[in-house]
């Protein structure tokens, strides 16, 4: 195999594969990412997308000197933003999330009692 096969061709199977896939076994992998073991995950999906680069950002501003760069400290930088960025969002998601959430809960409710309450004649 050449070169630029490795470089180019198995990258864009890779990228192929998993729509290809979803098309192939719609209910198994609608079973397996609707299970409601993800819907804690889900929650902290878009305060991690806020955080991430402020994360990032904060780590870059830090450092002093240049760094070496190799696959194993990118790892452990990516986990690093990963646990730091997720420790802020889970804190962001019960500061904010949470009691907006129940708010809503409660106003919701409200009006629906509103509208259920029989009228009088």
């Amino acid at each position: 195999m050449g070169d630029w096969m490795v470089q180019f061709f198995l990258p864009n199977c890779l990228y192929i594969s998993p729509p290809s896939l979803l098309l192939s076994f719609p209910g198994l992998i609608d079973e397996f990412l609707s299970h409601p073991s993800w819907q804690p995950l889900s929650r902290l999906t878009y305060p991690l997308y806020l955080v991430a680069v402020v994360v990032q950002l904060m780590f870059i501003g830090s450092v002093e000197l240049p760094l070496y760069s190799n696959h194993t400290s990118l790892i452990i930088e990516t986990t690093g933003y990963l646990f730091i960025g997720g420790m802020i969002a889970l804190w962001l998601s019960l500061a904010v999330e949470v009691p907006i959430s129940g708010l809503e809960r409660m106003l919701i409710r409200r009006q629906d009692k509103t509208k259920e309450a029989p009228k009088r004649e």
